[in-house]
């Protein structure tokens, strides 16, 4: 009989995310830790715009938090900010060149502790002030990852890819990915990947959907 296919998600997922789908099985087993540091934004700069790159980041905020100008580099970092500036394609580079189209001289940049370059690269090359401010840290867990039965991956942070790698590997499975940052450290991991067409778990559910119409998972044999 052949079985539902089963896609295994390396980060948290919310809860309506893991409910039964007619086409699909998802499951997840996050594999990095994320703890929100003690921070007091009161007296944060808010005349100048804040810029985030992580939903990690912007869910340590309320709502009454932010100032009224804030910058996300999609619609799932942005997704508790309101009236966020989004670029038309989700990737930290196009985040900067945007902030630099609007002329911006100085920006806060709110981040984790394991940040990538790409945005600060970019607003440094225009010469645009960047004041940083770090509110979580991350760390990789060591975890058995019992991969029987699984017959997809999926990762939504290059954290996450680097977490399986250190925790058993790839079992040759099709990799999902959500992002340019997570594509880059899913091939110089050596592995191919399928690229969601949006910046959501949603999206790359949709991605792996369309996939298994096409291949086959493994079949399930009666022992």
């Amino acid at each position: 009989m052949s079985k539902k296919p089963h896609i295994l998600f390396l980060n948290q997922l919310a809860d309506n995310l893991l409910v039964e789908h007619d086409e699909i099985r998802v499951s997840c087993e996050p594999i990095i830790e994320i703890s929100e540091l003690d921070f007091d934004c009161k007296n944060w700069n808010r005349n100048i715009p804040w810029v985030f790159t992580s939903g990690n980041a912007s869910r340590c905020f309320c709502e009454i938090d932010f100032p009224s100008k804030v910058y996300a580099v999609g619609p799932r970092t942005a997704s508790n900010i309101p009236n966020a500036l989004i670029p038309k394609i989700h990737t930290a580079v196009y985040l900067a060149e945007l902030i630099i189209e609007n002329k911006e001289q100085e920006v806060m940049f709110i981040c984790g502790d394991n940040r990538r370059g790409d945005l600060l690269k970019g607003l440094n090359n225009a010469d645009i002030k960047v004041l940083e401010k770090v509110v979580y840290s991350s760390r990789i867990l060591k975890k058995s990852i019992d991969l029987r039965g699984v017959d997809a991956l999926a990762f939504m942070s290059p954290s996450s890819v680097k977490g399986l790698m250190q925790n058993g590997g790839f079992n040759n499975l099709p990799c999902f990915a959500i992002g340019p940052s997570t594509e880059r450290e899913l091939i110089r991991q050596g592995q191919d990947l399928i690229l969601s067409k949006e910046s959501s778990s949603e999206s790359i559910i949709e991605k792996a959907i369309e996939y298994f119409a096409w291949h086959s998972p493994i079949k399930e044999t009666e022992g």
